[in-house]
């Protein structure tokens, strides 16, 4: 998986749990992706869609108020903007992250 920034934390999560090396380690890691996998699996539909949705995840995480798309580009629609939301219910704010 190539690190996005959007999910940033949980990835980086996942390896220092993978670095432990044992089968509870392996165990957690596997629950993170599990729980990560519906949500990339939206955003990786086309490279579209992971620019429209993956930049307004990382904007919402981040605290930032306005995204500017470039053209071209798709432009969000309410169904997207729902999955995105149900599929990324799980993470928290960027700025509430522990380092």
């Amino acid at each position: 998986m190539i690190p996005a920034p959007e999910t940033c934390d949980v990835q980086t999560r996942m390896l220092r749990v993978m670095k432990k090396g044992n089968a509870e380690a392996e165990a957690e890691a596997e629950r993170l992706y599990r729980e990560m996998l519906p949500l990339i699996t939206f955003l990786i539909q086309s490279v579209e869609t992971f620019l429209c949705y993956g930049k307004r995840l990382f904007a919402a995480r981040a605290g930032l108020e306005v995204v500017f798309d470039r053209t071209p580009s798709i432009r969000p629609r309410a169904w997207g903007d729902a999955s995105l939301l149900r599929y990324s219910a799980f993470l928290n704010d960027l700025n509430d992250v522990e380092t």
